[in-house]
Parts: C-alpha cells; structure tokens; sequence
C-alpha cells in the first residue's frame, strides 16, 4: 500500500465525495498507521540494542523517557586497582578518563607494568654502611654514619636505636643531612627514615642519644643504606 496525494482543492472544486475518495482517504490513514509502527519498532529495537529493555506495546512516552532517563552526562573516570564498571546510557561527550604526569617508566619498579607502562626502576641496593656501637657517657652525644650515592634519584634511608644496660631503655632523634627526620626508638623499636637523593655524592646520618644521666652505659647505633630507584 502505497500513499495516494490527496485532493486538497475541495473549497475551489467542490463536489461530493465519491467512492474514491474515500478509499483514498482510509488508504492514506491505514498507510500512517503502518508508517508510525514501522519507526516505533526501530525505536524499540534501538533501545533493546543498548540494553534499555522496550515492547513496541510501549507508548511513545514511555520509549521517551528510556532515552531521555540513559543521560549520563558527564564521566570522569579515576583509574583503581579493579575495574569500573560504564553505565548503560549516552554522555555528554566531556567526559574523560584522568591521567598523571607520574605514569611514566621511571616511577614503576622494574618488572611491574601499570597501564601498559612498564617500569623501569631497579631496586638493585648501590651502598650501604653500618655505624659501630657507641658508648654513650653524657646527654645528647651524637653518632654519625654517611653513603656514598652514585646517581641522582637515589633511595637513602637510616635507622637508630639506643640500648642501656640498666633501668629505661633511652630513645634518640635521626638527622638526614643534618634535617632531623623522626625521634623516639628504644632497645626494642629502632625509628627508620629515608628520602630520594636529588644528587650523587654522599649523604649522612647522624643519631643523637635524647637522653640518659651522666655515667649511665648506653650504646647508641646508626645505620644507612642507599638502593636505586
């Protein structure tokens, strides 16, 4: 069935209607009709493609509101450890997944792969001096231990602790080159620091006993290593 132009000039041609016309007419309405339910299935199947679940016995409004209800406007996506799941729907088109200026080779361990850059950070250890023990006779008497860093970029760390030979293990206070970076430690609980090297050259560790009285037996240590990042 096929539509029929239909007579548009009944003011100027006026007659009475015949036969033919109105088979015109219903041919015309029926043609709509079958039209309408050709777009609306396609709308149907359209939906039901992307997962917004349609009858054709839907109406209009109805097939409306899925569309208009799968507005997901804009996404920013954070990458995580697990994967995230996209919503059904449409965007704004704004949307974007975030990046950093940190994913590059030189900031991922060597071996380890995150997205698709892979790292090539060696953790191969370029250094390391232990302090010997000392006596401590008075407050606040110092040790020190340094390493030598090849290269920039350079992982240095130290730790200390203090032991006493009688009555309350006393603490000590860690410097990196002369900044102090965390105190407290006792016999039991040596404090751990470190940093990345900005330079080559040699780099130092001071611990400073915090306290214990004139004549008490306190042994004080400090120790660094330096391992390439």
């Amino acid at each position: 069935m096929a539509w029929q132009e239909p007579k548009t000039d009944w003011v100027a041609n006026p007659k009475s209607p015949m036969s033919e016309d109105f088979n015109r007419i219903e041919s015309n309405i029926d043609f709509l009709k079958g039209d309408i339910e050709t777009k609306k299935g396609a709308i149907v199947d359209a939906l039901n493609t992307v997962g917004l679940a349609s009858e054709l016995t839907d109406t209009h409004a109805t097939l409306a509101s899925r569309i208009t209800g799968a507005n997901q406007g804009t996404k920013i996506i954070t990458p995580g450890t697990t994967n995230q799941t996209i919503a059904k729907g449409f965007h704004s088109g704004s949307g974007y997944v975030k990046g950093d200026a940190n994913l590059i080779a030189g900031n991922i361990k060597k071996g380890v792969s995150i997205f698709g850059v892979m790292g090539s950070v060696s953790t191969t250890v370029v250094g390391q001096q232990n302090s010997n023990y000392v006596r401590v006779s008075s407050d606040y008497q110092t040790v020190s231990s340094s390493v030598s860093l090849t290269t920039a970029g350079v992982v240095f760390g130290a730790a200390c602790f203090t032991e006493q030979s009688g009555g309350t293990p006393r603490g000590c206070k860690l410097f990196i080159n002369n900044v102090e970076v965390a105190s407290g430690g006792d016999r039991w609980n040596p404090i751990v620091a470190g940093y990345r090297a900005a330079s080559a050259g040699t780099s130092t560790a001071k611990a400073q006993h915090t306290s214990g009285g004139t004549g008490s037996l306190a042994n004080l240590e400090v120790y660094v290593f330096g391992a390439s990042v």
